[in-house]
């Protein structure tokens, strides 16, 4: 089987998911990735990282922030001699300052360090038959799967309303009083993760929604 590119996004989804059963199922599989990342294994020595993330939340920011790199180095270590090097600071300050999370590695490093993947830098031009890349090589593909991340963009629906959005782009909060009617969730994005984030907020709609319509329902 030919070629297969997957050109990286950076959106805390499992990271390069699809790569292995490519590989598994015959394909030469190479992923572009274009900047420094944090990624951050699903599991550590049997223990989930969401829970780890959950209990670093609750310690000051620098103790949080030492642990966590010093954690990065523990279960991912130096990776760039595989092309894929880490920014400077550790996925909790990448949350915090930029409003993204780390991606989730459930087995594509383990590929990459064992040869059967091959990481690329970031895509310069798709040319007829072949990808130049911003390295200056120029590679045949004969599929491209592009995984770059989105944004949520509430501005370019909710145009108009001042004091809704953070730094990020993202409801300052799960509804405005100002804005009766209009709720938000699934746009947090905590350490912690953001399943477990819209399973707690979901539930404080709920409750905002039953208050707003009947005045028995307890406070």
């Amino acid at each position: 089987m030919g070629w297969k590119a997957r050109a990286g996004g950076r959106n805390g989804q499992f990271w390069g998911g699809n790569c292995p059963g490519l590989y598994e199922h015959g394909a030469k599989v190479c992923l572009s990735v274009r900047s420094p990342v944090n990624i951050v294994p699903r599991d550590f020595r049997g223990r989930p990282t969401q829970i780890t993330a959950i209990q670093l939340n609750r310690l000051p920011t620098f103790l949080s922030d030492t642990i966590a790199k010093q954690l990065r180095q523990l279960a991912v270590g130096d990776l760039s001699p595989y092309g894929l090097p880490a920014p400077p600071y550790p996925a909790s300050v990448q949350v915090r300052h930029f409003g993204k999370i780390p991606v989730i590695d459930i087995g594509t490093i383990a590929q990459i360090k064992a040869g059967h993947i091959q990481v690329l830098p970031g895509i310069r031009q798709f040319l007829e038959k072949e990808i130049a890349f911003q390295d200056g090589q120029q590679l045949p593909f004969e599929a491209v799967i592009l995984a770059t991340g989105y944004r949520s963009q509430v501005q370019d629906f909710l145009p108009g309303l001042p004091g809704l959005l953070n730094d990020f782009g993202h409801p300052r909060a799960l509804w405005f009083e100002e804005y009766p009617g209009l709720y938000f969730l699934g746009f947090a994005v905590p350490n912690s993760g953001i399943l477990r984030s819209i399973a707690a907020d979901s539930a404080r709609i709920v409750q905002a929604l039953a208050r707003s319509y009947s005045p028995y329902v307890a406070h």
